[in-house]
């Protein structure tokens, strides 16, 4: 022990005299492992940790497939009267529940607060196999009761977790609810991220999911035989219908795996390129010790008692890297769930662990002793070091071997570099190409708000609510327009009452078995399309008799025109919805222009408007336009006017379109600046490496740099001569690099847009980057080399 407190001593006192290795090792260490540790923390919760519910394995998804990809369809969507009938069927290993989403607003106090209900069958507990905080789940007898669960955050921010609250009666839409229970914290997070409160669903509901269980006596000829049973129930109701059982981990995980592939890819890139780094920067440093070495060799060290203390060193710098990195790594996570938490699953849940600080200490550890064993094991050799003090040199002349190896790792340090920069520049081609795509409409001076009354106000009186609202809305000074429509274009996901449903026209030729129409369903009122100034292609638009009229009439984009009536006028087209029992026909009377309604990147779907007098929805999202008005201010008119027609609504999501939008990339974005910032700190390792390698290699050859300048060599002959040497590995490195990126492009072909995973410009200018890079580095110590005074040179050799 006290033997290694000396080493240790020893070691610490080489380091704080070599401040400038110290300080580089030291940062290099701590940026590469706390970006490893945040990246691998939030990889391992969000993909490989189970749902947070007992034998997760068990969980799944019970949804129609996707004919294309035999996948869970995001628009198969199971009505609740098949649920019931499926649940008649009482099939053995398997146990399923139904939930959907509801909006609802909590009106317990002067400020109305709203919140998303989960409408759920009484055994959606015992399937997920959770129980309340406090009090108790619902049971057949609630359901027409008004009784609710809450969340443990309604009851914490709302109700000051009043320990009294069970058997309470709470406000909520205006109606008095009996409170049962509260959940757990982050209860269903995974499933239903925004429900505040839980309600037990009864058949007024038509759509929703439904979670399945599988039993542990579950086999698969048990599972095909439940497929088949679930199907033969379901082609009664819509003919072709096949079910598919999907593990919920995975449904949950597969939006994001790709992306955090992508990420833990770079992530490694930069932990390679940290660690050859720090292996350069260690054959400099011990190179630099040479004559300490060789005196402490002819005092009786052995080569083991040399090595032992060369890796206390790195040791050292390890546990402080370590214990550094930790701090940065929950730092750098709060940074990158600001980034990217609106779009990963359970990131509520997701935090730097023992398991992390382990892996930190752990990590740091085996990089010091990869570096250090390398360089240690060139260097150290006895022999070659007594040989340096007999010569009288003090130094160790480089071997051929060292210096090879030390280009090697400079171009292996390049490739990564440039392979990481190339997938940069794709993906900001990419966000480019996606950012300038044409939304359709003038998104200018247009702000949003959206307001929930489905079940504060029924039929007419809802219409007539929404209408009053509009009235106010355009009587404010300063507004040029205000409409209104059920969906938001690149609206929250809180506002969205997407209906994707199957339909049926007149002339409609007939369809292979299995293939459908399909088209999305919005509400609006009738001045929508000329205030986002969407062009009107073919027929009219919606007029004040549509409202009188009792034929219903609807207007198709251009997209559902093509794809239903190729080579005719779809203008007095009927249109049927199988799935709402063909109780309803609507008539075709206009086409307008596409217009995109989530992402700038998705295809455009067919998609119907009908007229908000005709066929209201349950909320709607006012659109309201104004040429001066600055968006704070036109936000607040349009919450105070609403105040005054009904002060117990909200007004939620407000925001200006354009920052809709922009929202509507972040994805993206995130990614970008993700991997961006990989890469600049990658370069610099490289600029770093290729810097030191430089000095290493003029000070092998200073005797040749100044016989040649003795001899009459020019500066510019000496710094090309520099140049060309430090510059060779960077040209290799970029060879490797070409070739690694054009095989490896169809890895990250799926996340661009508008962009050849092969496209030249991209490669061209990161080359670019990196040879100017190559260049840029060696410059400095070329112009010293050039400047070297032979007979100072000669005499010091």
């Amino acid at each position: 022990m006290r033997n290694f407190l000396r080493e240790c001593n020893i070691g610490f006192r080489s380091l704080i005299q070599n401040p400038k290795y110290s300080v580089v090792v030291l940062l290099t260490m701590i940026l590469s492992v706390s970006v490893t540790t945040t990246m691998v923390s939030l990889t391992n919760q969000v993909l490989l940790q189970p749902l947070p519910v007992p034998k997760a394995h068990q969980l799944i998804e019970v949804a129609g497939k996707d004919a294309n990809t035999g996948k869970s369809s995001p628009y198969e969507w199971i009505e609740f009267n098949l649920y019931q009938q499926w649940q008649d069927l009482e099939l053995e290993e398997l146990d399923m529940a139904f939930f959907t989403f509801e909006s609802s607003v909590i009106t317990e106090s002067d400020t109305p607060v709203y919140a998303t209900s989960l409408m759920v069958s009484h055994n959606f507990l015992s399937v997920l196999g959770v129980q309340p905080m406090m009090g108790r789940w619902f049971n057949k007898d609630d359901i027409g009761r008004n009784a609710i669960v809450i969340t443990y955050e309604v009851w914490q921010q709302h109700f000051s977790s009043d320990a009294e609250i069970i058997g309470k009666a709470i406000s909520l839409n205006k109606k008095p609810h009996t409170v049962l229970a509260v959940m757990p914290e982050n209860f269903a997070k995974f499933l239903a991220p925004t429900a505040k409160v839980f309600q037990p669903i009864d058949t007024f509901y038509r759509g929703g999911e439904v979670v399945g269980r599988l039993g542990d006596n579950m086999t698969p000829a048990m599972k095909e035989q439940h497929l088949e049973s679930l199907a033969l129930i379901a082609n009664k109701m819509v003919e072709n219908t096949q079910i598919n059982f999907a593990s919920y981990h995975q449904q949950i995980t597969d939006s994001v795996s790709s992306r955090l592939g992508l990420i833990m890819a770079g992530v490694l890139a930069l932990l390679i390129v940290a660690i050859l780094n720090i292996i350069n920067l260690t054959f400099a440093y011990y190179h630099n010790r040479m004559h300490e070495l060789s005196v402490r060799v002819a005092l009786g060290a052995t080569k083991l008692r040399l090595l032992k203390q060369l890796l206390v060193e790195n040791m050292l710098l390890a546990t402080v890297a370590g214990l550094v990195s930790i701090l940065v790594s929950i730092w750098l996570l709060e940074l990158v769930l600001e980034l990217v938490s609106t779009s990963l699953p359970r990131s509520e849940e997701i935090q730097i662990d023992i398991v992390a600080w382990l892996f930190s200490f752990g990590l740091a550890a085996v990089v010091s002793l990869v570096s250090a064993l390398i360089p240690s094991y060139k260097i150290v050799q006895p022999e070659k070091l007594i040989d340096s003090i007999k010569q009288g040199s003090g130094r160790l002349s480089g071997t051929s071997g060292s210096l090879n190896l030390r280009k090697l790792l400079i171009s292996i340090e390049v490739g990564f570099s440039l392979v990481l920069l190339i997938a940069v520049g794709l993906l900001l081609r990419s966000y480019v190409k996606t950012i300038q795509q044409e939304t359709g409409f003038n998104d200018q001076g247009i702000v949003t708000g959206h307001v929930w009354a489905k079940e504060a106000y029924v039929d007419k009186a809802r219409i007539d609510f929404y209408q009053s609202i509009l009235q106010g809305l355009r009587e404010i000074p300063g507004v040029a327009g205000a409409e209104s429509i059920s969906s938001i274009p690149f609206g929250p996901v809180t506002t969205q009452q997407r209906v994707f449903e199957s339909y049926t026209f007149t002339g409609q030729k007939p369809l292979p078995i299995g293939v459908e129409t399909r088209t999305f369903l919005r509400s609006v009122s009738k001045g929508y399309f000329g205030l986002l100034e969407i062009p009107l292609l073919e027929g009219r638009l919606f007029e004040e008799r549509d409202q009188m009229d009792e034929t219903k009439v609807v207007i198709i984009n251009r997209a559902m025109a093509e794809e239903s009536w190729p080579n005719e006028s779809p203008l007095g087209k009927k249109i049927r919805f199988p799935r709402l029992g063909d109780r309803i026909e609507f008539t075709v009377v206009g086409v307008v222009e596409d217009n995109r309604h989530a992402n700038l990147d998705a295809e455009i779907k067919p998609e119907m408007f009908m007229f908000m007098p005709q066929l209201g929805f349950g909320g709607y999202t006012f659109v309201v336009k104004s040429n001066y008005l600055s968006p704070q201010k036109m936000l607040k008119e349009m919450s105070q006017v609403l105040a005054k027609i009904d002060n117990s609504i909200p007004m939620i999501e407000l925001h200006a379109l354009t920052d809709l939008i922009n929202k509507s990339v972040a994805k993206q974005r995130s990614l970008l600046q993700i991997l961006l910032g990989f890469s600049i700190f990658t370069i610099l390792l490289a600029v770093v490496g290729i810097y030191g390698l430089s000095n290493y290699m003029i000070s092998q050859r200073t005797h040749e740099v100044a016989v040649r300048i003795a001899v009459g060599a020019k500066p510019k002959t000496i710094r090309f001569l520099i140049l060309k040497d430090s510059t060779r590995p960077v040209l290799i490195g970029i060879a490797a690099g070409l070739l690694v990126s054009a095989i490896s492009a169809n890895l990250i072909s799926s996340f661009l847009f508008g962009v050849d995973a092969w496209d030249a410009m991209t490669y061209m200018g990161a080359t670019g980057i990196i040879l100017l890079v190559g260049i840029l580095a060696p410059t400095g110590p070329a112009i010293r080399a050039s400047k070297i005074s032979p007979g100072v040179a000669l005499n010091n050799q």
